[in-house]
């Protein structure tokens, strides 16, 4: 079976073909016109070059991509240096892979945590290197500390165990990369005192020890 050939005699191409162009043409009468929507890019190399499609990071400000990672472990800890909340299977951390690296990652962080009578307790969020925003220390004070997003303890008065109380913060983080970036909530004591997320510190048989939850929410904004 042979092919015929849509050409014929010199003719040169049918003008009702199905064309895809760059722009309508005169001499053609059912073309395409290739036309770029949201988040797309067309760039032209001109004649006897390529046609380039390519994804944008969209319009600045837009929010291109939600990661949120609820926790339910029953967390408790009495080291004086910071370790992540994390139960067996469970970790208080949300990955997110930005799709520029000029784009802004908001963070929200919910915590329901405890701290045992007379201890304080520290929390912030870890970015696998470094402290990301929280509180900036007072250069005049020496044992002060940046970094920390919430710092709690219990009422002098009270009695040796505290309930769950809830804190929430905002923060920002610019990775300036296109590698997934890993955010944790990390925890530490005062003293050899628990502070606990999600559960009253004493964690008993009644209504008023029942856990609650905490949560890790991660936007990527455009720029």
């Amino acid at each position: 079976m042979g092919v015929k050939s849509v050409f014929g005699g010199g003719g040169g191409a049918p003008t009702d073909a199905q064309y895809v162009a760059l722009a309508t043409d005169a001499s053609l009468t059912a073309e395409r016109v290739l036309t770029a929507g949201a988040g797309i890019s067309l760039t032209d190399a001109g004649a006897g070059g390529a046609v380039t499609v390519a994804a944008t990071a969209g319009a600045a400000g837009k929010i291109l991509q939600v990661v949120h990672v609820p926790f339910t472990g029953l967390y408790a800890t009495t080291s004086t240096t910071f370790n992540d909340v994390a139960v067996v299977g469970s970790t208080m951390q949300a990955s997110i892979t930005p799709s520029a690296d000029t784009s802004t990652i908001l963070i929200q962080v919910s915590v329901n945590l405890s701290v045992k009578y007379q201890a304080h307790g520290y929390w912030r969020v870890w970015d696998g290197s470094a402290a990301v925003s929280g509180g900036v220390a007072d250069p005049a004070h020496a044992l002060q500390e940046s970094g920390l997003i919430f710092s709690a303890r219990t009422d002098w008065n009270a009695t040796s165990s505290t309930q769950v109380a809830g804190y929430a913060t905002t923060i920002l983080d610019a990775p300036a990369t296109v590698s997934a970036v890993t955010y944790t909530v990390q925890a530490k004591s005062s003293s050899s005192s628990p502070v606990t997320v999600n559960q009253n510190t004493r964690n008993s048989n009644v209504l008023v020890d029942s856990p609650g939850i905490s949560s890790i929410t991660l936007f990527e904004i455009g720029a």
